[in-house]
């Protein structure tokens, strides 16, 4: 089964060889075992059924969504960057239906390939909508911030981008990884898809051209790497 995700021609996902990145080595081997830095991305194709697809569209377009922010030296640690962040957001709690979903992806991921001591979702589930010309958010990773937990050291270790957008419903948007120099790959998958990888390594989402592109985004924490 999880051989021919990796291989699916339908999966519609363009990876980009630069001086050369073979992320793909990753893809067609995913019973081989990996060092821990290899270990980068892993994709579960569309199988959510369509009108469920549709629920969960329909369930982010209700929500109210607001400027995002990037951390900041602010009373709350978050400000407005738009050279860095362009995009409208929206928060799910964790005991609602879609992030059941989410987590079930997640953890899934991570028994079959990635192998991390995880503790759960370490926000609410984020509703991402790049609606105007020009949305983006540029090279970032989603880790590095380390807090307490009852006791415990924790940081974010794996994230999640979960795809409720068709390819062809919007133009640029595409999902972008870096790994050193000589690994670079973009994908632009379709809705339903979740890429899921871990959160110390950096992406970005290029400028939308055109039309809307809508994604869920969870991250799962842990105690620190070792």
């Amino acid at each position: 089964m999880h051989k021919s995700m990796w291989t699916d021609t339908n999966l519609s996902i363009s990876v980009i060889n630069t001086q050369e990145s073979n992320i793909m080595e990753d893809l067609v081997q995913p019973e081989a075992e990996l060092a821990f830095p290899d270990k980068r991305i892993w994709f579960v194709p569309t199988q959510i059924p369509k009108p469920l697809l549709e629920s969960m569209r329909e369930y982010c377009d209700n929500l109210d969504h607001d400027t995002a922010k990037v951390f900041g030296d602010t009373q709350d640690g978050q400000v407005t960057k738009p050279s860095v962040r362009k995009s409208d957001v929206a928060w799910i709690p964790w005991d609602e239906w879609v992030p059941g979903i989410i987590h079930n992806l997640m953890i899934s991921a991570n028994e079959l390939h990635f192998k991390y001591d995880l503790r759960h979702f370490n926000t609410k589930i984020q509703s991402t909508v790049y609606g105007k010309k020009g949305d983006m958010y540029g090279w970032h990773v989603d880790g590095g911030r380390t807090y307490d937990v009852d006791g415990v050291m924790c940081e974010r270790k794996l994230s999640c981008s979960l795809l409720l957008s068709e390819p062809d419903e919007y133009e640029g948007g595409e999902l972008q990884f870096t790994y050193y120099s000589d690994n670079f790959s973009r994908l632009k998958p379709p809705a339903g898809t979740a890429v899921i990888f871990p959160s110390w390594v950096p992406h970005r989402v290029t400028p939308i051209k055109s039309g809307i592109r809508r994604s869920l985004v969870a991250w799962m924490d842990g105690p620190l790497f070792k």
